[in-house]
């Protein structure tokens, strides 16, 4: 009978966002299907196994279960989980997502609709941020934060990286896959990390969704799977927004290359200093005058992103002048 392993991976959690998933995770129980859950406590500087709100949903649930991981980062939490789980399926959720009630009702369907599909994301991601103080100034930039809004089943194979395929928020996935690639994570054959420190690279969502489609999987959205997304004050910031860009173009090339390791990174050549100017004139005069200040700075801080990665696979090359400075005045790195 098909069951799902819940892991919710937590580092210093806003508590005031942390219920908010807690409360939903709780309507879960009232579904007919086999179902455990690990709350993985990332290293947090404070005691959450003494929290009070959750040790009453540790007492509520006696499929629910505590356990910590002491070196720091998301990829780290998520492989302890995968090691914990004992169902064909496995679920992740960070500490800010909000899943609606059918969500596990509605994953059990697809999953047996869909038997070629290793990994299922949630195709209405909706973003809220905590404080509506924050929604008129960064309202523009949600899709940062993974919004999406999806009509139809969209899925796909293919080895480059699709915007049909799913990010981290909500991820439903094949045990064997997550088993996978935490072997090539132990291994050193993957050495990308999702948020850890100050960083702010997600490739650890894209290196686990390419791993189902190495192994002969397909990935994608489903309607019928939706999240609400909140975003805490403490991540909106322009700087917050602008490295957040950066880290997740940065893990891109890199990510595809430790998977499909017959890929040769010499294709990949940084660009020119002409290039980078002609760009950054192109987000002056056009982007700017489109999108405003704030998108556009985070637009060009994924081309940053993208050639540092570049710069970093052809190390003889050494980073241009434009480019270091474009990256002084923006404070990315």
């Amino acid at each position: 009978m098909l069951g799902f392993s819940i892991i919710i991976c937590t580092y210093n959690p806003n508590r005031e966002i942390f219920i908010r998933l807690l409360n939903a995770i709780s309507n879960f129980s009232d579904c007919d299907l086999p179902l455990e859950i690990f709350i993985v406590d990332n290293n947090s500087t404070d005691d959450l196994a003494s929290e009070k709100i959750v040790l009453e949903f540790l007492q509520k649930h006696e499929m629910a279960t505590m356990i910590s991981e002491p070196n720091p980062g998301l990829t780290e939490a998520r492989i302890t989980g995968i090691k914990s789980a004992k169902y064909d399926w496995v679920i992740f959720f960070d500490d800010d997502n909000e899943p609606q009630a059918n969500y596990l009702i509605e994953a059990s369907k697809i999953i047996n609709e869909y038997k070629g599909v290793g990994a299922w994301g949630p195709g209405n991601v909706i973003v809220e941020y905590e404080n509506n103080f924050y929604e008129k100034k960064f309202s523009h930039v949600k899709e940062l934060f993974q919004q999406r809004s999806e009509n139809f089943v969209r899925t796909s194979n293919k080895n480059w990286w699709q915007d049909c395929y799913p990010a981290g928020t909500g991820l439903v996935v094949r045990k064997d896959i997550g088993v996978v690639y935490s072997k090539y994570v132990t291994a050193g054959m993957y050495s990308l990390t999702d948020r850890k420190g100050k960083s702010l690279c997600s490739g650890g969502d894209l290196q686990l969704v390419l791993t189902a489609i190495k192994m002969g999987f397909s990935a994608g959205v489903h309607p019928a799977l939706k999240v609400t997304h909140v975003i805490g004050k403490e991540r909106l910031s322009t700087d917050y927004l602008k490295n957040l860009s950066f880290g997740t173009a940065a893990a891109n090339v890199p990510g595809h290359l430790q998977v499909w390791n017959d890929l040769d990174p010499h294709n990949f050549a940084p660009p020119s200093n002409q290039y980078i100017f002609k760009q950054a004139y192109h987000h002056l005069k056009v982007k700017l005058h489109q999108d405003g200040i704030i998108k556009t700075e985070i637009s060009f801080c994924a081309l940053l992103g993208a050639w540092s990665a570049l710069y970093k696979l052809n190390p003889i090359v050494k980073p241009s002048f434009f480019y270091k400075l474009f990256c002084k005045f923006l404070r990315v790195s």
